[in-house]
């Protein structure tokens, strides 16, 4: 790539230093690059920032190096002396001292050797922390529907997991990532931070296969805290052959491939419809069982009901057939039949001597009549 400088200006009025430098680094932000060295001169300032140098092997050829604190923290790598790294950036002219270096964004090791001996220290490393612990994961929901999914927009890997997931209402939110090599790591990180605030039931983080190298921002410590902690489950389907990426030993569901995620997710799904079904016919044994034992009941109510109704006519009829022998018994009429009569004066029945006196007219009813007499001898009863 050629630059071209060009004054902000048609005059030959002349720039300042610091003009003239702030364009330099305009058309030196464009030249991004990754370039490959061996690390000399590292070391941490009290900033927190990375100053190093990286040299051709070829030929000794040496650029200068910075790499801020935040991104130095992030990509997880520990940098040392005689360390064969790959650095992306662009360079840029710091205007205090002149002095020309390559701003890093990205570090990564570099050779098949290296990249195995930090993904195998590093696993260790987590191991301990606990971090791929079973105990730990978390059980995916019994039904989810909002998924977010973080992969490259485009490819075959996004078409094959919606190709593969079924149909059954999902809301499927998509958040665009670089999934390849250690460039990727920074959208990575960004997609999860911007997944916090979104109301998911499930975060799938997808990509196919690939080298060691290729799949470097995978098996990045940062990464894999960031999915450890995210609030929900976390599905990782990455393709692989040999080793499996740091961020799939961290998931709470750990899928061969994307498609291997997709199908989990129409799994669960596929369960629900049978336990829906099982449920339903659950309830219809329960509510008959429960109509049976309520139809039972009905009936030995109905009984009792009857039962009880019988028994309390009879008790009321042997009342009433004793009303009526009480009734027949205290009847006048009978008593007049065998022989009682009663004795009236003035329509009053008398029931002794008291007030009759001679000539009083007195009746007497007899079962068939009414005599009456006039008193002419009132005896009374000695014994009263």
């Amino acid at each position: 790539m050629s630059i071209v400088l060009r004054q902000k200006n048609n005059t030959n009025k002349p720039l300042s230093i610091s003009e003239y430098i702030n364009e330099l680094n305009s058309d030196l932000s464009r030249l991004g690059a990754r370039i490959i060295g061996e690390v000399t001169s590292f070391k941490i300032w009290s900033s927190g920032h990375a100053y190093f140098s990286l040299k051709d092997k070829k030929d000794n050829s040496v650029i200068n190096c910075m790499m801020w604190q935040s991104a130095y923290k992030m990509c997880g790598l520990k940098l040392e002396d005689g360390m064969e790294i790959i650095a992306s950036g662009s360079p840029e002219i710091w205007a205090p001292s002149g002095k020309l270096s390559f701003i890093t964004s990205i570090i990564e090791l570099s050779g098949e050797g290296s990249l195995k001996k930090a993904y195998e220290e590093l696993k260790r490393k987590l191991e301990v922390e606990g971090l791929f612990a079973e105990k730990r994961k978390r059980k995916l929901p019994d039904y989810p529907q909002n998924i977010g999914v973080i992969t490259s927009a485009q490819g075959a890997v996004i078409s094959d997991f919606l190709t593969n997931i079924g149909k059954h209402g999902f809301n499927i939110k998509l958040i665009h990532s670089s999934v390849e090599g250690q460039q990727a790591l920074p959208d990575l990180l960004y997609a999860i931070k911007q997944f916090r605030d979104e109301d998911i039931d499930i975060l799938v983080i997808i990509r196919g296969g690939g080298s060691l190298e290729s799949l470097q921002a995978f098996n990045s410590e940062a990464l894999v805290r960031e999915v450890v902690f995210f609030p929900v489950p976390v599905m990782v389907g990455i393709g692989h052959e040999k080793d499996i990426s740091l961020v799939a030993f961290a998931a709470d569901f750990m899928g061969s491939t994307p498609t291997a995620i997709a199908n989990k997710l129409d799994e669960i799904w596929k369960y629900y419809k049978i336990d829906l079904m099982t449920y339903e016919q659950n309830t219809l044994n329960k509510f008959e069982r429960l109509l049976g034992i309520t139809i039972d009941d009905l009936k030995s109510f109905k009984k009792l009901i009857v039962d009880r109704f019988k028994a309390v006519i009879g008790y009321w009829d042997n009342k009433l057939n004793y009303f009526e022998k009480m009734i027949v018994a205290s009847d006048p009429s009978r008593q007049f039949k065998i022989g009682f009569s009663v004795v009236r004066l003035n329509g009053k029945i008398v029931k002794n001597i008291a007030g009759i006196f001679r000539q009083d007219i007195i009746e007497t009813q007899v079962s068939n009549g009414v005599i009456k007499s006039k008193v002419e001898i009132i005896f009374k009863n000695e014994k009263n």
